[in-house]
């Protein structure tokens, strides 16, 4: 009788808290930093803490005379760079904020006579016909931004807080509740925000799950025969600098070796031997001129493809690597081939970005590839309550642990029923 009662009283908690309504956030009506919390009848608010900053007084540096080009030329401010990418950060520096002198104290050196600076990615260059001497130390001072995820907490009565997150220069972390409390949203805190609008506000939906092509053994099945059969087969891995390792943390935690360790787990008893012909900065088109020499010599029974670079191609460009891909990769006898659409990248870098990828998924089905839809993936991130860009290591097209783990996960999925 006491464990019945027990038994009641936890199902009537439980029910309990299930009934509470979860809120709904918005954007408050005088745009602030903070948001509006709405729970049936009534409403309350909760501030939100500035992007917090860190100043930089009289820092010595040699300014470079090359060219700046977004990520590359110039020099660098070593505030506005990432501590693991060694890459400067886009928006990272405040704006208006540099000013760079010949000595502490001393009058100010004037932008666009004796330096070019670029705000965005906070870089300079020396102008030769400047106050500057070729090779002199100067002194620079600035203020650059950190960016921060918080979440927003109900406990078991339906009161909603703040609980702040990590201030980082680049992938803020999603914070854990406090006990007792869940968290039901994200509110993103990029570099220098004075406002949280609807688009800070990331609501925390389903889990992602792979999106892949249907039926999808019968895009790996001589692989999968191999496999089952316990004889040695060959994976390799044609792409760019993702492919190569892009900033995992550690070489296991790269999407090639991740799913080649995980599909070894799965058939044990065969034996899965990795090629990672991966080239930084390279597309398509270099991945065919070498597709000789780095893929179709290892006898490959399976080759997985991804090439972000190939972003920056029209779609028919697209279309016509894949179809030369397939013909050659097929050529020699029978390869599986799996074809991973890309991680999303920073907007500014982005371009025609959709059309590209939907000319990479009409290519897989027209030409019988299994597809790996990342791409999808990553949108579908916003409905976990993470935005994308905080899975960037160099904010720009590098993805972290978590987004290679995506990847693997795809390619995995096309071997699910084993799993």
């Amino acid at each position: 009788m006491t464990i019945l009662l027990v038994m009641c009283l936890l199902l009537m908690a439980a029910s309990a808290a299930c009934a509470i309504e979860a809120p709904r956030l918005q954007p408050l009506p005088q745009p602030a930093m903070g948001i509006r919390v709405v729970t049936g009848e009534s409403q309350g608010t909760l501030a939100i803490a500035p992007a917090e900053e860190a100043m930089v007084a009289d820092e010595q540096m040699v300014i470079s005379d090359s060219d700046i080009s977004m990520w590359a030329g110039g020099t660098t401010l070593p505030g506005a760079t990432g501590e693991q990418s060694e890459i400067r950060l886009w928006g990272c520096l405040k704006p208006g904020t540099l000013v760079v002198s010949h000595a502490p104290g001393a009058a100010p050196l004037e932008p666009g006579k004796d330096y070019e600076v670029n705000e965005t990615w906070g870089a300079l260059k020396r102008l030769p016909d400047g106050k500057i001497p070729d090779g002199a130390t100067v002194y620079a001072s600035y203020t650059y931004g950190f960016e921060r995820l918080d979440g927003v907490q109900i406990d078991n009565t339906g009161r909603a807080s703040i609980r702040k997150g990590e201030n980082v220069k680049y992938c803020a972390p999603p914070p854990s509740p406090e006990p007792g409390c869940r968290i039901i949203a994200n509110i993103y805190v990029p570099y220098h925000t004075k406002v949280i609008t609807s688009e800070n506000i990331y609501m925390i939906g389903p889990a992602i799950k792979p999106v892949i092509s249907a039926n999808p053994q019968q895009y790996v099945a001589h692989t999968i025969k191999k496999l089952q059969q316990g004889q040695p087969i060959t994976v390799v891995f044609l792409g760019d600098s993702v492919t190569a390792g892009g900033n995992a943390s550690q070489p296991a935690l790269r999407f090639p070796d991740l799913f080649t360790s995980r599909l070894q787990q799965l058939y044990p008893q065969a034996k899965v031997t990795m090629v990672n012909a991966g080239a930084g900065g390279t597309n398509s088109d270099f991945g065919l001129e070498r597709l000789d020499k780095d893929v179709l010599a290892h006898k490959p029974d399976l080759v997985v493809i991804e090439f972000v670079n190939d972003c920056g191609f029209k779609p028919e460009h697209i279309k016509a690597n894949c179809a030369e891909l397939g013909k050659r990769l097929r050529a020699g006898g029978e390869t599986d081939i799996l074809y991973c659409t890309p991680h999303l990248v920073a907007e500014l870098i982005g371009g025609d970005y959709e059309n590209r990828v939907q000319a990479m998924r009409e290519a897989a089905k027209e030409h019988g590839f299994g597809l790996a839809d990342v791409t999808q993936m990553w949108h579908d991130l916003k409905i976990a309550g993470l935005p994308y860009m905080t899975l960037l290591v160099n904010r720009i097209n590098h993805p972290d642990d978590r987004g290679h783990k995506m990847f693997a996960d795809a390619l995995l999925a096309f071997f699910a029923q084993r799993q």
